[in-house]
């Protein structure tokens, strides 16, 4: 059936399951789920990453047969976030990226944000939403994203330094100093979000999407 959300409902029914397999008496999982830009395993894009490798990697599940249908940018943001597949969204002459629709009703009314929400949990968005024009509504106007109790949101790409944000609807800037390197303050905001949800005792979602390794690829000061 087009646009019906089947790779987010299925991502949705296997967190349940888990849960189930733990024991109905249990909490939901708390659940952080993390969207690198452009990470190319061939290419050796996980190589610099000693921390991530030993302690995701070696300290967890690796899936050895996984299989993706678009491994790019835009077109793997926006099925994820949709939980479409992406020739429902391919566009020509629409505002896109990668001749992706990205302003579809779809990203305010069924996002992954909204359906865990739903679940349940306190949600929070970290990082890229979605890329321009679609961060339009809510980086040039009033909207919140939806399905998010909180988010801190890019509303420019393709730098890592002096970006523009929206955080619960409330725009800033950042400078060129080292506190200000994007990955940095994606990642202290996710941190927040964490240790108050932890404090309050809710099961969270955490969807935490940086911009890195993305050309330019800067690397922290």
């Amino acid at each position: 059936i087009a646009k019906c959300p089947c790779a987010t409902v299925m991502f949705i029914q296997s967190l349940l399951l888990v849960v189930l397999l733990l024991g109905c008496s249990c909490k939901p999982p708390n659940i952080v789920f993390l969207l690198t830009d452009d990470q190319d395993l061939l290419l050796g894009g996980t190589s610099p990453m000693v921390f991530t490798r030993t302690f995701l990697g070696e300290g967890g599940a690796k899936l050895a047969n996984f299989f993706v249908n678009t491994p790019v940018c835009c077109p793997s943001r926006t099925t994820l976030l949709s939980g479409t597949y992406p020739h429902h969204w391919h566009t020509i002459g629409h505002p896109s990226c990668m001749h992706m629709n990205v302003t579809d009703y779809i990203y305010q009314e069924r996002t992954i944000g909204v359906l865990m929400r739903k679940l349940g949990y306190t949600t929070g968005m970290f990082g890229k939403f979605l890329n321009p024009p679609g961060m339009a509504p809510y980086c040039h106007g009033t909207e919140l994203l939806p399905g998010f109790d909180t988010f801190l949101a890019m509303c420019n790409t393709a730098r890592y330094f002096n970006n523009l944000f929206t955080r619960d609807g409330v725009k800033f800037e950042t400078g060129d100093e080292p506190k200000d390197y994007l990955t940095s303050v994606i990642g202290n905001a996710t941190l927040e979000f964490v240790n108050a949800s932890l404090s309050s005792g809710k099961p969270f979602f955490a969807y935490v999407a940086p911009h890195a390794p993305h050309v330019p690829a800067t690397p922290a000061p």
